[in-house]
């Protein structure tokens, strides 16, 4: 993620920093997602065999 935003405020002109705290939101989504998966792994494996 992190050359990620600083591609993108590269190729924008916007700093560094607006940026990073764009990104805090999906990075505590990933962050709960992961302990959902890591608490859950049937969860998982239930959700795969729906598909």
């Amino acid at each position: 993620m992190g050359l990620n935003v600083f591609v993108v405020s590269a190729t924008t002109g916007v700093s560094v920093a607006p940026v990073f705290r764009g990104t805090r939101y999906l990075l505590i989504f990933e962050i709960i997602t992961l302990v959902i998966i890591v608490a859950f792994p049937a969860l998982t494996l239930w959700l795969r065999s729906q598909m």
